[in-house]
């Protein structure tokens, strides 16, 4: 029981977190494209400081989901 409620929280907190990951991506693609760049150049761009921040945000995001994937996976249902 109590290894499936830790699974289940872990999973409640992927999916939160990959709701707060496309709404900053979004948030992320409107700026770039208002300052009249495509997102696919933020790699190649000097970024404003608020995008810079986004962009931070995101790779956070991405990096705290990706730390979590492995949890799930071990904790799967043939985990002993």
């Amino acid at each position: 029981m109590l290894r499936m409620d830790h699974r289940e929280s872990l999973e409640k907190r992927r999916k939160e977190l990959t709701a707060k990951l496309r709404e900053l991506d979004g948030l992320f693609e409107r700026e770039m494209r208002v300052r009249g760049f495509e997102p696919s150049q933020a790699e190649n761009v000097a970024l404003t400081a608020k995008l810079a921040r986004l962009y931070a945000a995101r790779e956070e995001l991405r990096a705290e989901i990706e730390n979590l994937s492995p949890q799930l996976e071990l904790k799967g249902p043939n985990a002993t």
